[in-house]
């Protein structure tokens, strides 16, 4: 997501004003939040202890808060280390926090001496006005609770429903409209908002109403993408009613729903990733629920595009362009389409890759990515029907080289279809395959199909390989059964001291000691493991074992044969703290001949 350049830092716009630079300064004693005094050249509190220095904040009876309003609307991102700041002495550490408004966005127990801490990154939508607190408590109490906090704020580039809120139809991307049941209709600029034929259907900037009629704002997705939909859903007026359903829907396909009680003025934090087509619709939608009294609702979507690989975005008349092949599969082999008349055609006349559109014969229709380097990727789209005439429908799978992450039969006249969501790891090289089959027959098989990939920040053994150890986190290891020891690095290769325990950045060989990888976590988070394990060199032997552990606790462990180079993908999710270990172990099984085993691990800190 890009920012638009415009970055708020506690450090650097640090004041001995409250609000300057919509910063404010602030203890909460469990009811209320009171502003700090400026004095000593620090902002303190009613109890001696409450403090916030520049980066700093230390908590007594009361937390310390360090507030940031937002300046107008849009999408926000997060970020900012928080650790303890003085170990030595002891204590029982913090609660760090954060909050939008009331809503709890972020918390973590820091022990005492951890001076690591946790790194933040989260992206959330903020309307003008919206507080958002930074919040260090006691624990249980307070001496040595010390905190280095340092919040960074930026605005990411977005499509705000308040900031782009129009009295033109379409104006921005978005529109005004009713659902009956049947139809979307739109609705009819008047006294300064939308309304629709029932009276109180209505929408403006920041508020829906709903009546007989739903109220809908509409966001037409101007390019192909992934896309992360944000903002606050809440009841406004909660002096009675029986509440309002709230629903977020892309084209015809429901991604979100949530019934809000009457009185919930607090509501929901949104936070999807889906990936578009160009032209694709996605619907905010407001139902009345039984009655229509008191629905007034707050409601400030935000969407923005996320760095992302699109099919549609980046589709070509070259093989490769971009990273994407056209190709068909006999049930053998894959090869290469022809582009001709506008499209990529194969051996038989209706096998076809466009844009966005696959169509399968009597071979299959293959739109193949492959990565350009390691990592973890996410992979949406949406997959469905295009003509609905007949015909026996289609088979939609996915699959990572020999592997098969994902498949679905799709019915002949299904035009609504599925949303994929798939995480992955990735070397560089791997081929990532959207196969379309002809289930019975290939009658009326046209389907759309506009996959998009985006990258995950992670650490990926392969492209973080080093002949330092620790380096980039990463270790080179044995084990004896007893004691892990480092490798050495000869040869261009981290060797053990029997002659093939190796250890190269996309491979593994065990010996009389297993090979190991291991991974040092630099923070404490929630960490998904992931990559393909297979063997390398399937000429004889019997096969090795592999496991994942988490220092001393085995997470994950399989058996590979000697012969199978498709093997395993993985897919853990898993706490840690700063300084745990994951262990990539491979053992010899039997005996350590024709060994040798693809093994690109890829490890991702998620929110």
């Amino acid at each position: 997501m890009k920012s638009t350049g415009i970055t708020s830092y506690g450090e650097q716009d640090y004041s001995s004003v409250q609000g300057q630079a919509n910063w404010y300064y602030q203890q909460w004693d469990g009811s209320n939040y009171t502003n700090l005094t400026y004095k000593n050249g620090q902002w303190e509190g009613q109890t001696p202890f409450t403090i916030i220095y520049k980066n700093f904040q230390h908590p007594d009876q009361t937390d310390s808060v360090r507030k940031w309003v937002a300046p107008r609307s849009g999408m926000i991102r997060i970020t900012g280390n928080v650790a303890k700041n003085n170990p030595g002495g002891g204590g029982d550490g913090v609660v760090a926090s954060i909050l939008k408004n009331k809503t709890k966005l972020w918390i973590k127990s820091i022990a005492y001496n951890d001076t690591a801490g946790y790194d933040v990154e989260l992206t959330v939508g903020v309307r003008s006005g919206d507080a958002i607190y930074f919040i260090v408590n006691k624990n249980k109490e307070s001496t040595y609770d010390g905190t280095v906090w340092n919040p960074a704020i930026d605005f990411i580039e977005s499509y705000s429903a308040e900031e782009e809120f129009s009295s033109v139809q379409g104006q921005n991307n978005w529109y005004y409209q009713q659902w009956d049941g049947s139809n979307y209709t739109d609705l009819t600029y008047m006294n300064g908002q939308w309304v629709g034929r029932t009276p109180t259907t209505i929408v403006t900037k920041d508020f829906q109403h709903p009546d007989e009629t739903d109220s809908v704002r509409k966001w037409v997705a101007p390019k192909s993408g992934m896309i992360r939909i944000a903002g606050n859903v809440g009841k406004e007026n909660p002096g009675g009613g029986d509440g309002v359903i709230a629903t977020i829907v892309k084209n015809k396909i429901k991604l979100w729903t949530k019934t809000i009680t009457y009185n919930d003025m607090v509501g929901y934090e949104v936070g999807l990733t889906v990936g578009v087509s160009a032209g694709d619709a996605i619907y905010f939608i407001i139902n009345k629920n039984g009655d229509g009294a008191y629905d007034g609702t707050k409601w400030t979507p935000v969407i923005a595009y996320m760095g992302s690989h699109s099919a549609e975005e980046e589709y070509s008349d070259i093989q490769g362009q971009n990273n994407w092949y056209y190709q068909q599969w006999d049930g053998s082999n894959y090869t290469d389409l022809t582009y001709m008349n506008g499209q990529w055609e194969g051996r038989t006349p209706t096998t076809i890759v466009t844009k966005d559109f696959q169509h399968s014969d009597q071979t299959d229709s293959v739109r193949k990515w492959v990565a350009p380097k390691s990592g973890i990727i996410r992979i949406a789209g949406n997959v469905a029907k295009e003509n609905p005439g007949g015909g026996d429908g289609v088979i939609a799978s996915i699959a990572k080289n020999k592997v098969k992450l994902w498949t679905q039969t799709i019915a002949y006249n299904d035009m609504a279809g599925y949303e994929i969501g798939l995480t992955v790891g990735v070397s560089a090289g791997d081929a990532i395959y959207f196969t379309l089959n002809k289930n019975g027959d290939g009658a009326y098989d046209g389907t759309k199909w506009t996959p998009v990939i985006a990258y995950m920040g992670s650490h990926s053994a392969e492209e973080e390989y080093s002949d330092i150890q620790g380096q980039n986190n990463w270790y080179y290891q044995q084990w004896d059964g007893s004691n892990y020891t480092d490798l050495t690095y000869k040869n261009g290769q981290w060797e053990g001291r029997t002659p093939t325990t190796i250890v190269t950045k996309d491979f593994q060989h065990p010996d009389e000691t297993d090979s190991v990888r291991k991974w040092v976590a630099p923070k404490s988070g929630m960490i998904r493991i992931a990559g393909n394990v297979a063997k390398e060199n399937p000429g004889g032997g019997d096969g090795v074992i592999a496991s994942i552990a988490k220092n001393k606790v085995k997470l994950w462990t399989q058996t590979i044969a000697y012969n199978d180079m498709a093997g395993y993908e993985i897919g853990l999710t898993v706490g840690v703290s700063a300084g745990d270990a994951i262990y990539f172990t491979l053992n010899k099984n039997g005996n350590g001949a024709y060994d040798g085993t693809k093994w690109t691990p890829a490890i991702a800190y998620i929110d």
